[in-house]
């Protein structure tokens, strides 16, 4: 904008900016307003683009707070605003799919995550979503298949290799998978979320079966 003001107010002058001296007379005249127009015209768009974005973020803001305390229409009222008005920023996606997911929205949820995905295929909180969201619609092995990958970039998540752990125990029943990923969990993290749990499921999973005892209600005569 200042290019083009200072274009325009020098155009006339006896001694104009050296970037005007070469263009004589009349040309030099409208080659200042052509430049002054598209001057104001880019500041004019860009800080269009701006005050969007500004907007936008705000209500990504409002989303999260409203998130934070549960109040997950609200937040998602605000996340529908947020990328109706600035739908260009990737970190939006990721808030757009999460609002959609605790929602039980899991379809559009999944359908978020995969454009996501698309210009990030490697951003973890973006795969472990999306394993939520099979995981939530019973399809247990889409679930694996997202933890997987997870676990590919990064194998040192207890979070994930716990999460993994109770999928093949309680869904697939694959008792192998199970013992190893908690096991994991409980190798990285001691501490992690639901630890209790992790430990009480692998005494149970690693303890010898019991050998079958008589019926208590069969005596002997």
């Amino acid at each position: 904008l200042f290019f083009g003001i200072n274009a325009f107010l020098y155009a006339n002058e006896k001694k104009p900016p050296p970037w005007l001296i070469e263009i004589k007379g009349r040309g030099r005249n409208y080659l200042a307003k052509l430049i002054l127009i598209i001057s104001l015209a880019t500041f004019i768009f860009f800080s269009w683009w701006n005050i969007r974005f500004i907007r936008a973020d705000h209500h990504a803001l409002k989303c999260k707070f409203y998130s934070s305390h549960q109040k997950n229409e609200l937040a998602y009222r605000e996340a529908k605003k947020m990328i109706s008005l600035y739908p260009y920023f990737f970190k939006y996606w990721i808030i757009w799919g999460s609002t959609n997911s605790k929602l039980g929205k899991y379809d559009e949820a999944i359908m978020i995550n995969r454009h996501a995905l698309k210009y990030d295929p490697y951003r973890i909180q973006i795969l472990y979503n999306q394993a939520g969201n099979y995981l939530c619609k019973g399809e247990y092995k889409k679930a694996i298949e997202f933890l997987n990958k997870i676990l590919e970039l990064n194998p040192h998540l207890a979070r994930v290799h716990k999460s993994a752990g109770m999928i093949y125990y309680y869904n697939l029943k694959n008792k192998p998978k199970a013992i190893y990923h908690l096991k994991e969990a409980l190798k990285i993290d001691p501490q992690v979320e639901g630890a209790e749990e992790v430990r009480n499921l692998l005494r149970k999973l690693l303890s010898p079966p019991k050998e079958n005892s008589s019926s208590p209600h069969l005596q002997a005569e």
